[in-house]
């Protein structure tokens, strides 16, 4: 083993700088991946040196050298001179320009054995089940850097993840490895959270916060008190508003004297007087003083005794004279011709 490493360390490696383009230019199915596409030229190279499969290289700004990331090669099927890489990886090495080169190096990294992610949005752990999807989308890249912000496509949509942690070392290998996924809060929530407290901190007429006096007491400062603001607010009075009715009607006094809403002060003066002014117009309800009738099986309505006395209540209503009772059939026939 150790005289293996010694002839990869002492064999040279691959070295290209190549121009960048896109994926997106070759294939657009290929752009959600880790994966690039570089010349014939370096299969030939890389086939001399006998570089161990799979083949992963490292992908550094020849300008920037501090922004690097590492990739695995989809075919050798480019242009002399060009290199092309996903959309993200152009981005994430910040090569902006037409003109910008790229340096790729081969490289040897360990297998995975835990990758730690935090999505950039709550929608991506709302989904079904994330970490198969996340584990399938892994298929299409080779290598994962610490700082790297992949996209997952699932179902017509494209989610942001950043890579926060990774073992055994801050750049590892994803092939026919066993890894363990774990996710970070999202980080809207996270930027959600700190914005929140730094508001809310940054408040000048927030109410003072309690703090126990034992918290700040110290072996200096025993006599360390905390004030706190004495003002009190109105104390709250609930159903303490007017009274409105839907119909866009006035409130009748019965309707205000009925609410079972509390009243204080001049409220309860003004319902004094409803209560007052009510109580003298009002007449004293005297019970069973209507007149009281029965049906009978002819038309006339009988008066009914009266419970209270068991007499008869007075009545203004008078007996016809001549009743008589209604006998079905006795009118006189009549043709509708004019015959008799």
């Amino acid at each position: 083993m150790s005289r293996l490493l010694q002839q990869r360390e002492v064999q040279p490696g691959f070295n290209r700088t190549l121009r960048v383009f896109t994926l997106l230019s070759a294939n657009e199915t290929h752009d959600f991946g880790g994966k690039i596409i570089l010349p014939r030229s370096a299969l030939e190279t890389l086939v001399h040196l006998r570089i161990q499969y799979p083949m992963l290289f490292k992908l550094a700004n020849r300008r920037y050298p501090d922004m690097v990331t590492h990739a695995g090669v989809l075919e050798f099927t480019a242009e002399e001179g060009r290199c092309y890489l996903p959309e993200w990886m152009r981005l994430q090495l910040g090569l902006v320009d037409k003109t910008d080169v790229v340096n790729v190096t081969s490289a040897f990294l360990h297998n995975a054995t835990f990758c730690k992610f935090q999505p950039f949005s709550d929608d991506f752990l709302q989904v079904p089940d994330p970490r198969v999807i996340l584990e399938k989308a892994l298929r299409n890249f080779s290598t994962l850097t610490i700082g790297d912000q992949i996209p997952i496509k699932f179902n017509n949509k494209t989610y942001l993840l950043c890579v926060r942690e990774l073992k055994p070392s801050s750049a590892v290998s994803v092939v026919e490895t066993d890894v363990s996924i774990e996710f970070d809060p999202p980080l809207s929530r996270s930027t959600m959270s700190n914005t929140t407290t730094v508001s809310s901190a940054a408040q000048p007429n927030s109410p003072p916060t309690k703090v126990p006096t034992n918290a700040l007491s110290s072996p200096q400062n025993e006599d360390t008190t905390v004030t706190t603001n004495t003002t009190t607010a109105a104390k709250f009075v609930p159903f303490s508003g007017s009274a409105e009715r839907l119909d866009g009607k006035a409130v009748s006094p019965t309707e205000i004297l009925s609410s079972p809403a509390p009243v204080t002060g001049s409220q309860q003066s003004a319902r004094n007087a409803l209560l007052r002014d009510s109580t003298e117009t009002r007449k004293p309800l005297v019970p069973f003083t209507g007149t009281a009738r029965k049906l009978t099986g002819d038309s006339y309505i009988a008066p009914i005794p009266d419970p209270r006395n068991g007499q008869s209540p007075e009545t203004n209503e008078q007996e016809p004279e001549e009743y008589k009772p209604f006998t079905p059939f006795s009118g006189t026939a009549h043709k509708l011709s004019n015959e008799p």
